[in-house]
């Protein structure tokens, strides 16, 4: 039975092809995102040869066959909101959790398709085998499609629905504004039939359409059943689904029809297609001299290979050997400082080089066993200074394994405990810092505070005794005594930023006027004040006040600049 034709036949097309009451309905459309049908006719089951012609007249290149809706399983599930390249992962991870699990993967097939509700996951499986009569031996590359997919791919607008009472395979598809579903069951007698189709069409509030073989209702049905007739929907309609799924543009719409009965997919494997391109002798030339050239070259590259790894590996030898030999002449160095004194002397006196403006050391310590190390406790203006006195002991050469066991932050500052390894103790210290090029009174008073303040008399606080003490742990090598000296020592003095009393108040006006470098000068003068154990603390308290006065005012300055 032809229903209608197309004179061009050199362009290639698919099919899709359903059987239906002992009959095969084949529906014909051009490759590559066509939807008009180009030819549509109907054969008997046991006509093979005249489909074969059909189907090679048309120059159709593949075919996909329609799983009755008895066999099928279908779930209908929204679309995961993810990119295109993402999707086929996430619908392969939903088929494997909702699809039946002793079902092999060449049964199982899944995509996507836009509908009235927006974007659905079609997951679809094929028990058994396919009821009726099927033709065999096409001659043509062939794949599978559920008939609930078929169904869904020509009722997207509203809503459809398949009835066969010879195998009483009921599939109805419908897709609302907010919901699809798609159901493949089994029905008794026509009662059974309307009241599925009815209580679907309700759960996703469409209009339900007949049920006379394959049945629409809604908008949107595709090209390739507009302007035609209810009778030709329901004898052609299945297989002009299963041949837009393989004509669509969109790989996950073709991935629907992608089921095989035997396990093997439709398409040649890679050793097939291999053989099949050795056929040509001239391919089969070149691949065979290809091979010869191999076996003659792949030796030489080889061993070429192998003489560069072992050049390079005796490189290394080499240099190992003479490492080796560097080490032991430092070996023998190392041990003859063994045998000699410690310059105890000098390690301070590089210490005390590498510690910058802003600490105050306490006590120092050195043992000897099971290494030489020193010992620093005292008190930081703050973290950033400790960590500059921790790098510039790192720096020296002299000190290794420089590392603050305790650091606490009070009031007076950040107290801290380090220790650092002796390691270099004879080498010359790299220099860190200059006092004699810059005394500690300008770092502390700005540029010229040595020589404004030499005739400044001391301040009124008592003279107290220091006692600068070294404790010395383990030092078995000197085993030498302790001398303590007392060296009465008066306190210095601090200036302010305009002279006179360093202790002097300080009044908002007079800090408004200063410049830059008088606030710096008056800052530091007061936090050198801060440090002295015997300050009243009324005064210690107005100086940190005063501290704080002066550090918003340099924060305006710089700020103008």
């Amino acid at each position: 039975m032809k229903v209608s034709a197309d004179t061009n036949r050199t362009r290639g097309g698919v099919a899709g092809l359903s059987v239906r009451a002992g009959s095969v309905v084949v529906v014909v459309v051009d490759a590559g995102g066509g939807s008009a049908v180009r030819e549509a006719r109907r054969f008997d089951a046991a006509d093979a040869a005249g489909l074969r012609a059909f189907l090679k007249a048309q120059n159709v290149q593949r075919v996909a066959r329609v799983v009755p809706g008895s066999v099928c399983v279908c779930r209908a599930e929204p679309a995961p909101g993810l990119p295109e390249a993402d999707l086929p992962q996430s619908l392969s991870l939903m088929a494997e959790g909702l699809l039946p699990d002793d079902l092999p993967p060449n049964r199982k097939a899944w995509g996507l398709i836009d509908t009235a509700s927006g974007r659905v996951a079609l997951l679809t499986a094929w028990r058994g085998e396919a009821p009726g009569p099927q033709p065999r031996d096409l001659g043509i590359p062939e794949t599978w499609i559920a008939e609930p997919a078929a169904l869904s791919l020509i009722a997207s607008g509203g809503a459809g629905v398949s009835y066969d009472a010879a195998t009483r395979s009921l599939c109805v598809a419908a897709f609302g504004p907010e919901r699809g579903v798609v159901r493949a069951t089994l029905a008794s007698d026509a009662g059974a039939v309307r009241s599925a189709v009815e209580s679907t069409c309700r759960m996703v509030g469409v209009e339900p359409p007949a049920v006379s073989g394959t049945g629409l209702s809604g908008v949107g049905v595709p090209g390739a059943l507009r302007g035609r007739d209810t009778a030709w929907v329901a004898e052609y309609g299945l297989s002009v689904g299963a041949a837009l799924a393989l004509s669509a543009d969109r790989a996950m719409v073709r991935s629907l029809a992608t089921m095989s009965s035997d396990g093997r997919d439709a398409r040649p494997s890679v050793a097939a297609r291999a053989a099949g391109w050795l056929t040509d002798r001239k391919r089969a030339g070149w691949t065979l001299a290809a091979a010869a050239a191999f076996v003659v070259v792949a030796p030489l590259g080889f061993a070429s290979a192998r003489l560069a790894i072992l050049n390079a590996k005796t490189r290394s030898i080499d240099e190992s050997a003479e490492s080796r030999a560097s080490a032991a002449r430092r070996a023998v160095v190392y041990r003859e400082m063994s045998q000699s004194r410690l310059p105890v002397t000098k390690i301070w006196a590089d210490l005390s080089a590498a510690t910058p403006v802003g600490v105050v050391v306490d006590s120092l310590s050195m043992t000897a066993e099971p290494e030489f190390r020193v010992g620093v406790t005292g008190t930081s203006e703050s973290f950033d200074v400790l960590n500059t006195f921790a790098a510039n002991l790192n720096r020296t050469g002299l000190f290794e394994s420089v590392a603050v066991n305790r650091s606490d932050s009070t009031s007076d500052g950040v107290t801290f405990d380090l220790s650092a390894r002796v390691a270099s103790p004879t080498v010359t210290s790299r220099a860190i810092d200059d006092f004699a090029a810059k005394p500690l009174v300008n770092r502390l008073y700005g540029e010229g505070a040595a020589s404004r303040f030499a005739s400044t008399p001391a301040a009124s606080e008592p003279a107290r005794a220091s006692t600068p003490v070294v404790a010395d742990e383990d030092d078995t090598s000197s085993r030498a005594s302790a001398r303590r000296e007392t060296v009465p020592r008066a306190a210095a003095p601090v200036p302010s930023a305009r002279g006179g009393d360093p202790l002097a108040e300080l009044s908002d006006e007079q800090i408004a006027s200063m410049t830059k470098e008088q606030a710096t000068v008056a800052r530091g003068a007061r936090r050198g004040a801060l440090y002295r154990p015997s300050i009243d603390a009324a005064v210690k308290s107005r100086l940190e006040a005063e501290v704080r006065k002066l550090e918003e005012r340099l924060k305006s300055l710089e700020g103008g600049s």
